[in-house]
């Protein structure tokens, strides 16, 4: 318990050498012991829920000029009509 409790501070607190090393070693320890690697992933997949940011993607200047400012032409092309991009997610990700 005392060992999970120091790595959980050096994660929070320490720099990014402690962090990297702490999370390389955990790695190394799952491909060591793969039963225990195959409950991590067991767990992850029941108990994990990921968020997309679509900010990131919508801000997109590169696919978007002036991605600050509310433009519907955004998503048409010369003609008026719809444009598809892989930028546009009206429903989010998905699952």
């Amino acid at each position: 318990m005392e060992n999970l409790i120091t790595s959980t501070f050096d994660l929070f607190i320490a720099g990014s050498e402690r962090t990297s090393t702490t999370i390389r070693y955990g790695l190394l320890l799952l491909l060591k012991y793969p039963k225990i690697q195959e409950k991590v992933q067991e767990e992850i997949d029941q108990g994990t829920t990921v968020f997309p940011s679509l900010t990131s993607v919508l801000h997109d200047s590169k696919e978007f000029p002036n991605p600050t400012e509310f433009n519907p032409g955004h998503f048409l092309n010369e003609n008026g009509t719809f444009r598809k991009s892989e930028f546009f997610m009206p429903f989010s990700a998905g699952k």
